[in-house]
């Protein structure tokens, strides 16, 4: 599970470029994707839980273009 939110923290961060709120950004979903793991622990299909994480999230590219959005 944390290869998946590593993968997840990793893409988000490429997109969100040189985003001035960036590291605040990726610390609040980092925090998030902790919380929602530790209530997966019994899941052990990648598959499924990463599909869990996008739909109460957004993908990371769905995040990043939220957050570029705010700037404009």
């Amino acid at each position: 599970m944390e290869r998946l939110k590593n993968e997840f923290l990793t893409q988000l961060d490429l997109l969100l470029c040189s985003h001035e709120e960036k590291e605040s950004i990726l610390d609040e979903y980092e925090a998030h994707l902790n919380e929602l793991l530790m209530s997966f622990s019994s899941l052990d299909n990648e598959n499924k839980i990463r599909e869990q994480i996008y739909q109460r999230f957004g993908t990371p590219e769905e995040i990043a273009a939220m957050w570029k959005d705010e700037l404009s």
